[in-house]
């Protein structure tokens, strides 16, 4: 044998070696996980554990009821009179017909069209548009505006809407989260360390089952919350009840962030495409709704006078910062904080979904009211603190109606602008007096509500305003 021949034959048995060494690493290294395999498909399969522990997974909603049921006489799945108190009537067929195209609007009391109603909501205008591109679809436009509804609440809906066929589903959420009591403390008595390995081993059925067993019920229960939204601000001396508590907004916000991200990775393990529209809120005539004077920093009221005297004389950037700033200190937040809307624009870049961005939408016109954008949403848009006017609403509307030309879903012709502009005139025509008077009634009540009043008897809260 040559001497060539025995240097080619040394190296080939070398790797042989080496792919037998390794071949048993990874033998040795599977044949160790097979108990932890088998007792996870063990207690998976036979323990029915409960979820896991977790540091944004505080919020018990298993037992709320679908909003839609179906109606056996008409067939057409419907909200039922129960769900009034927060939602709007709307329905749509069991069965959808061929050339229909279905969208589910979900979101708080915006998506409704507060302080008026779905009459005038974006999704209304959002029906008449595509409908007047393209007659020859039919567009159900469906309301799940769900009145005082955060992200969370909003999230068990999509879950339930994506079993209905939707084409699309629109989102706008994000005022709502700081609205209902929630409490954060046995969380934190986790510590940092254990709650990182309860957010590490969250998804292993063999963890969820230990915790059940070994932790203390206050610690491993979620917290379960009412079936339909309570407030804080619905009770007497709701306000007084918000304190300046940083660890428990940046928890709200966390979950925020996780409620948003897992909806839109559910639409998408369905093969359902979204369009979200980012909150957006009035920052120029809405001062903070609670401030503490007794700590510089926390000042809000302070803050939003300098805020709107700098936007007052045109100092725009300044403006913007020290309003958005007096927004972001405000101890009752009724307003999406900076961490949520930019929550909102993180999930849409990484899922990739198309999203309005709101704030630039409504950003027309500078504090001279010349056309001129100021990086401040106009708050003539605004019919207080956070809900849009109707004029609000329709530029919403033509904002998702490009969303939707641009996916190919109908196109934008002379002839088709013309359609909606009669249809808009109808609809409008169709809506009497009463239905402005109950919205401007609706608006006197969200302002009582808003500043702490709302359970107050009229007579009281005369008083107060006096």
């Amino acid at each position: 044998m040559t001497k060539k021949a025995k240097s080619d034959k040394q190296p080939a048995a070398v790797n042989h070696a080496k792919s037998r060494r390794t071949a048993m690493i990874v033998g040795a290294i599977a044949l160790s996980l097979l108990p932890f395999v088998v007792i996870e498909w063990a207690v998976r399969t036979f323990a029915d554990p409960p979820a896991a522990v977790d540091v944004h997974s505080v919020v018990g909603l298993d037992h709320l009821q679908p909003l839609f049921e179906l109606d056996p006489a008409s067939d057409r799945y419907r909200i039922p009179d129960w769900r009034l108190q927060f939602f709007c009537r709307d329905s749509f067929p069991r069965v959808k017909s061929a050339g229909t195209r279905r969208v589910f609007v979900l979101g708080g009391s915006t998506v409704q069209g507060r302080p008026f109603s779905t009459e005038t909501a974006f999704s209304t205008w959002l029906r008449l548009q595509l409908q007047a591109a393209d007659p020859n679809t039919n567009f159900e436009v469906i309301n799940c505006g769900g009145v005082s509804y955060a992200s969370y609440r909003v999230a068990k809906i999509l879950d339930e809407v994506l079993a209905y066929q939707p084409d699309a589903i629109v989102i706008y959420t994000g005022h709502n989260e700081f609205l209902e009591d929630r409490s954060y403390e046995h969380i934190r008595q986790l510590g940092p360390i254990r709650r990182s390995i309860t957010r590490a081993t969250s998804s292993w059925a063999t963890a969820r089952w230990i915790q059940r067993k070994l932790m203390p019920p206050e610690i491993r229960a979620p917290m379960i919350l009412a079936t339909e939204v309570d407030t804080r601000l619905d009770h007497i001396g709701g306000l007084d009840s918000y304190q300046n508590d940083p660890t428990w907004r940046s928890e709200v916000e966390s979950q925020f962030s996780q409620s948003f991200s897992g909806m839109l990775s559910a639409a998408k393990a369905a093969k359902v495409p979204v369009i979200v529209c980012s909150p957006s809120s009035d920052l120029v005539n809405t001062p903070p709704f609670k401030s503490d004077p007794t700590v510089a920093r926390f000042d809000a009221s302070l803050t939003y006078a300098a805020g709107r005297a700098k936007w007052e004389a045109g100092e725009v950037a300044e403006a913007k910062r020290l309003l958005v700033l007096a927004k972001n200190q405000d101890i009752c937040p009724l307003r999406a904080t900076d961490a949520i809307v930019q929550s909102v624009h993180d999930a849409c870049r990484d899922f990739e979904t198309p999203m309005i961005d709101t704030d630039e939408l409504f950003d027309m016109r500078n504090h001279l009211g010349a056309k001129v954008s100021d990086g401040i949403a106009d708050p003539e848009f605004f019919a207080d603190h956070v809900h849009p006017t109707i004029a609000g609403h329709q530029r919403i509307a033509a904002a998702l109606l490009e969303k939707f030309t641009n996916k190919g879903w109908v196109t934008i012709s002379s002839s088709s602008q013309a359609r909606f502009e009669a249809a808009a005139a109808s609809h409008l025509s169709s809506l009497d007096e009463t239905y402005y008077a109950r919205g401007r009634q609706r608006l006197r009540g969200l302002r009582r509500w808003a500043s702490g009043r709302a359970a107050l008897p009229i007579a009281e809260d005369q008083k107060s305003l006096e």
